[in-house]
């Protein structure tokens, strides 16, 4: 086996790959702004950096969607998230000796083998593996911790079953921060709902499988009515229990009228285990799935 102990390695390798002809294919364009998440065709700057390890918090969200996608989330701070409020608290990449941050499934890109089949090895790697870039999104999953109104990062992977998930930290001095991780929570279903309930009278409960032990669980419930009027009620549990109820008259309100559509999110949570080197902060991944029904009075 050849060990590739650098993320510059792995991307001059790449990078080589490229140019021995035919289309490398793109990660999806998850910015919206034109900006294709290729892992970059030039080495890395190995500048001295003034980067000191316990002076960032990093907040990693990932998102498994029932499209097979896992959506991926990253905003760096001088302070817990909870805390940061002015510009001056939030970090950005080429700030601090901060170069780069790299996502990828089952090693980190730091720590990837490569065999004898190289050309084989390096397709297999940029289909899992990927750099985030600065997104412009500023909607955000209803439970995530990062602040959209703050520079975040974004790209976007394929979700594989029971792989743990890494997010590696480039810094300019050549070193790499890669003992983030976490296994995102195994897929579920969400069981079928009536075609209609009624907000008084009615209770609610959601449903699914499988149930899965170690993860918490957060459900938002939002009911939104033609006039635009909307309703929002949020439950959060320490474990999975399988589903929730709403019981009648919870989902009402008086700003409601009529006939309206409500949109249930569920969302299975585990956290990982951060990078040691990092002050503070989370990696958290999580699978979402949601059904919409129609509110009667």
């Amino acid at each position: 086996m050849m060990k590739f102990g650098c993320v510059s390695c792995v991307v001059l390798a790449m990078s080589l790959l490229a140019g021995c002809g035919g289309e490398t294919d793109s990660l999806a364009d998850h910015n919206g702004d034109g900006q294709q998440g290729y892992l970059p065709s030039s080495i890395p700057s190995l500048a001295p950096s003034p980067y000191q390890p316990d002076a960032t918090y990093a907040t990693f969200e990932l998102y498994a969607l029932a499209s097979g996608d896992v959506s991926l989330q990253a905003q760096l701070s001088a302070k817990p998230l909870a805390l940061a409020k002015a510009d001056t608290d939030y970090i950005q990449l080429g700030d601090n000796g901060l170069q780069a941050l790299w996502a990828s499934v089952g090693e980190s890109i730091n720590q990837m083998d490569l065999s004898d089949d190289l050309f084989r090895d390096l397709a297999d790697a940029t289909g899992m593996s990927v750099q985030l870039l600065e997104s412009l999104e500023d909607t955000l999953y209803f439970n995530s911790l990062i602040n959209a109104k703050h520079t975040w990062y974004g790209s976007v992977l394929p979700y594989v079953d029971g792989e743990p998930y890494f997010v590696t930290t480039e810094l300019s001095s050549g070193s790499y921060l890669d003992g983030s991780q976490v296994t995102l929570p195994r897929p579920f279903k969400l069981d079928e709902l009536d075609d209609t309930y009624s907000r008084s009278a009615d209770a609610i409960t959601l449903s699914w499988n499988p149930i899965e032990a170690g993860l918490v669980v957060d459900v938002q419930a939002m009911v939104e009515c033609l006039d635009g009027r909307s309703f929002t009620v949020g439950r959060h549990t320490e474990y999975d229990e399988g589903f929730v109820t709403f019981e009648a008259g919870v989902l009402d309100s008086e700003v409601l009228s009529g006939t309206c559509f409500a949109t249930f999110i569920v969302v299975k949570r585990r956290e990982g285990t951060l990078d040691t080197y990092l002050r503070g902060g989370v990696i958290a991944g999580n699978q979402v799935r949601l059904k919409a029904t129609v509110s009667l009075e």
